[in-house]
């Protein structure tokens, strides 16, 4: 599906990178919604969603660090990618296991 939707130039920054993990979108400015995460998706691969529409994932199982970016994992094995996050996401899942990936593995 595409759309006229302008996408923000940092999440474009972000979608140049090379993650570990298969990335199912960008969610640009998520928000904790109870124990999932809301907003806009962007370069949905499931194409199921126009860019810049408001999703709700699955229930967020895990978050780690890669690029300076904090990636949620979700119960469906979803990974998104979060592009400036509204609000401290890593305080309101603070239950939930972050961690970084070692320097040089990255890439």
């Amino acid at each position: 599906m595409t759309s006229n939707i302008e996408v923000p130039s940092e999440l474009l920054q972000a979608a140049s990178l090379r993650f570990k993990s298969r990335i199912s979108g960008f969610l640009w400015r998520a928000f904790p919604h109870g124990a999932c995460l809301a907003g806009e998706i962007y370069r949905d691969l499931s194409h199921r969603f126009l860019e810049g529409d408001l999703i709700q994932t699955s229930a967020i199982m895990q978050l780690t660090r890669e690029h300076e970016y904090l990636l949620a994992h979700t119960f469906t094995g979803s990974c998104y990618v979060l592009i400036q996050p509204a609000g401290n996401v890593e305080q309101n899942f603070g239950h939930l296991y972050t961690h970084e990936v070692p320097q040089g593995l990255e890439e």
